[in-house]
């Protein structure tokens, strides 16, 4: 018999004490994620820094676009004095072609249109005018042609130019508006961070301060932690509904310090109840059963 009362203590003893060690680990556990998430914090400091860095790029980069953009509107690109000098080059082969082209013309028909009665030496002399102007003409049309394969090149190598141009354009302006946007979520975080200051009445920047952000634009536009404690005005207890036989907890979980966990906690300790009540079940049956 008094071995059948030990283990009928044991049981209930067990049955009792667990679900109270079970719960009271509950508080600790819900406390410990806002504790760090609020460690994580960036401060009112900290992301006035991230404010001025990404002025500073967005500067940087509004800089650099309408540099670009003042380039395409002078046309200013190294190839194009090159391709100027080319082209008159060109346009002075041309006419010089011309020229010579007319002086052979003007040699052949000088010498077409001697009388037969031109003496020999007439003759050889308009002769030799059309020689002469041959030749010039052929030099001339050898310095056109050279003239106008230098400006094809030139021309090419000045669209080139401004093909590259075109794409540089384009990535400064993509470069401009990101940062933009970065200096938008920058200044965002740093007023959203004033905002919950003031209404919590705790000061951002004087808190325990966290790791300073990067100081890359982008970073500024991270949104703050969620997992806010509790402010110390708020209780940290639920209350009990007024005419109720069992209180029921109001608020969310925040505010009542409950955690994901808690049900997980709740159902061990309601098996542990079980089985303890099954244990004594056991030990009155068998009991009864000795007695018969």
């Amino acid at each position: 018999m008094n071995i059948r009362r030990a283990l009928v203590s044991a049981a209930v003893a067990a049955a009792v004490t667990a679900p109270a060690a079970l719960l009271s680990a509950a508080p600790a556990v819900a406390a410990a994620a806002p504790a760090a998430q609020v460690q994580g914090r960036p401060t009112v400091a900290q992301l006035e820094k991230a404010v001025a860095d990404a002025q500073k790029a967005y500067d940087a980069a509004y800089a650099a676009e309408r540099a670009s953009y003042q380039r395409f509107r002078t046309d200013d690109f190294p190839g194009k004095p090159k391709y100027e000098a080319a082209a008159a080059a060109a346009r002075t082969a041309e006419a010089a072609k011309a020229a010579a082209d007319k002086a052979l013309a003007d040699a052949k028909a000088a010498l077409a249109a001697l009388p037969a009665t031109a003496t020999e030496a007439e003759r050889t002399a308009a002769q030799k005018a059309v020689a002469t102007a041959e030749t010039a003409a052929t030099t001339a049309a050898a310095t056109k042609a050279d003239a106008d394969a230098k400006q094809k090149a030139a021309g090419e190598a000045l669209t080139e130019e401004r093909i590259a141009a075109t794409r540089e354009h384009g990535r400064l302006d993509a470069a401009r508006d990101k940062a933009k946007a970065d200096l938008d979520a920058a200044k965002k975080a740093l007023a959203d961070a004033k905002a919950g200051d003031k209404k919590d009445g705790s000061a951002g920047d004087k808190g325990t301060p966290s790791p300073v952000p990067s100081a890359r634009p982008s970073k500024a536009a991270d949104p703050e932690p969620t997992g806010v404690a509790p402010s110390p005005s708020r209780p940290a207890t639920p209350k009990a509904a007024s005419g109720s036989a069992s209180g029921s907890a109001s608020g969310n979980l925040a505010e009542t310090g409950a955690s994901s966990a808690t049900g997980q906690i709740a159902l061990a300790a309601g098996a542990a109840v079980v089985l303890g009540a099954g244990a004594v079940f056991a030990v009155r049956r068998r009991k009864a059963g000795s007695q018969v």
